[in-house]
């Protein structure tokens, strides 16, 4: 129901301030904060909630802590979710944003099915599938920014 930064300290909240968020498009690597924040968000008009209604799961090899691109098993689910910005920023709408990002996600999944080297892959797999069901667009889905 929140969107935190920093030590955890809580920027919007469902029920409190989330009219900080109408008249936008909004895309949050929050866990659950689709679920309510971004459903109450949605029935805005002119507003676009892009995030994920449960858990979003990350693998990371811990080498890397900090720096989650260049840890090579967090690197696909970065490279999935930071799609959205990625093609939001190129003009895309919030839905076909959504869409690339899942696209990008299911590649991985895929690629990751088809290792027989890596015995994490079926792991990370199940993890990018969770990922890629859980994200969702909400409210004026047309929307760019």
């Amino acid at each position: 129901n929140c969107v935190a930064g920093q030590d955890n300290n809580i920027l919007v909240e469902a029920g409190n301030n989330e009219e900080i968020l109408f008249s936008r498009v909004t895309y949050a690597v929050s866990c659950r904060s689709a679920k309510l924040l971004g459903q109450l968000c949605s029935k805005e008009i002119n507003t676009t909630y892009v995030g994920y209604k449960d858990d979003f799961i990350i693998s990371m090899d811990g080498t890397s802590i900090g720096h989650p691109l260049k840890d090579n098993r967090a690197r696909p689910f970065m490279e999935g979710s930071n799609q959205v910005v990625i093609s939001l920023l190129k003009g895309h709408s919030a839905q076909d944003s959504s869409k690339r990002s899942k696209l990008v996600f299911e590649n991985h999944y895929k690629r990751l099915l088809a290792s027989n080297r890596d015995s994490n892959a079926r792991f990370d797999a199940m993890n990018i599938w969770w990922d890629m069901m859980n994200q969702v667009c909400l409210g004026d889905t047309d929307r760019t920014i």
